[in-house]
């Protein structure tokens, strides 16, 4: 069964009119970009192993996002590194197994903002192991419900002109997610306000001199 059938919300376009984009070069890479979720767990993979099909690749046209999984997953650090958070998931919090997913969205408007690429294909390692549906969906539960808000939400993003960063662009991103999605529920305010303190760390952490006089990530829109 075709995974963009049973989640066409997932693969949303954040702009209908598609003609006037180019594939994006593959700069960024992801290995593995289509995650299932506890609703389609239970249905028998296709085409899902051998190496004779590890070089098909998907490459995402800008308007595109699309539910990134975390497993194989390979990115430049220096070019996205800093969008790379994986958001307040897990025990105290009302959502799992989402994690990847956000940072897959968010790390794909900036990669659009910035003129950056990505391209999935399947695994280069096989990754197998004891999952419960039953259990995956009372963690995903909310979340599947949220979508409906969040997909239109990352439709819609418009990075201004000034974010030639990942970090700037991260930081705008955070105050359109308080802005928007606190509304379907508390939860989006603490996360937007994790994603400044991941930014402060990351800055703090990987320390490079004066940020303003940095080169651009990539080139904005």
């Amino acid at each position: 069964m075709d995974l963009c059938t049973i989640l066409p919300s997932s693969f949303a376009s954040r702009n209908p009119q598609i003609s006037g984009y180019l594939i994006c070069h593959s700069l960024f890479r992801l290995e593995l970009g289509a995650k299932t979720n506890a609703a389609i767990e239970p249905l028998p993979p296709k085409d899902e192993k051998g190496p004779q099909n590890r070089t098909k690749k998907n490459y995402y046209l800008c308007p595109y996002i699309f539910p990134m999984c975390g497993m194989n997953l390979a990115f430049d650090r220096d070019l996205i590194g800093p969008a790379m958070y994986f958001g307040l998931m897990g025990d105290g919090q009302p959502i799992g197994r989402y994690d990847d997913m956000w940072a897959g969205w968010c790390t794909k408007v900036i990669c659009d903002h910035l003129g950056l690429g990505v391209k999935t294909g399947l695994p280069y390692i096989w990754h197998s192991k004891a999952s419960n549906p039953f259990v995956n969906l009372k963690k995903e539960y909310k979340g599947i419900f949220w979508q409906e808000e969040i997909i239109p939400f990352f439709q819609s993003v418009n990075l201004s002109k000034e974010c030639t960063t990942v970090q700037h662009c991260y930081i705008e991103l955070a105050k359109q997610v308080k802005d928007k999605l606190s509304q379907v529920d508390p939860y989006f305010t603490k996360l937007a306000d994790a994603m400044v303190t991941w930014i402060e760390a990351w800055d703090e952490l990987n320390p490079s001199g004066d940020d303003s006089a940095k080169p651009t990530n990539g080139t904005a829109k």
